[in-house]
């Protein structure tokens, strides 16, 4: 909403009452080594769904935000410990084929504990911000992991303490 625009009721709630998610794995997940997958949150990984953009059942990798405007969006994926990996990688997607731009985040060392990779929206929006735009209807956004290990072996996400993949969206304006 700018300057000399009429206010509407939907952006004044949103500003009033924001939408939040944030979910976090409940679950481990297998990762086939080299093989792109969408990280699914199912039961009980809502730890915050202020509009209900997200189910837990259907299509749980997603948040689906109804309310039209900017979101902050940002994620992890958390790998089990394992000594071989190579790559570890996680990005957004937005509507099943489009990948973020800038929204990767790689880490390429090897370690024997728990490894992970953390990745926020770099896509320039008006302002030049880092932030993405979202219709209010048909708009969805995922996380994504792939990893490569030595092995060629199929880990699985990690599950359990802080070691948890963690996908969050915020409302920022319309």
């Amino acid at each position: 909403m700018g300057a000399g625009d009429a206010a509407v009721w939907e952006d004044i709630a949103a500003l009033v009452d924001p939408p939040l998610v944030h979910l976090v794995a409940q679950t481990t997940q297998s990762m086939a080594s080299n093989t792109t997958n969408a990280i699914a949150f199912g039961t009980n990984s809502e730890y915050q769904d202020t509009h209900g953009f997200h189910n837990e059942t259907t299509n749980n990798s997603r948040i689906t935000p109804t309310v039209p405007g900017i979101y902050r969006v940002s994620g992890k994926v958390a790998y089990g410990a394992r000594t071989d990996f190579r790559i570890t990688d996680c990005w957004l997607r937005m509507n099943g084929t489009t990948a973020v731009d800038g929204s990767s985040g790689r880490n390429n060392a090897s370690t024997a504990s728990a490894n992970s990779t953390t990745v926020s929206a770099n896509q320039v929006v008006h302002t030049g911000e880092h932030y993405i735009e979202f219709n209010g209807t048909t708009d969805y956004v995922e996380l994504l992991g792939v990893q490569t290990n030595t092995a060629a072996a199929d880990p699985s996400t990690a599950a359990s303490g802080q070691f948890r993949s963690t996908l969050s969206l915020e409302y920022v304006r319309p």
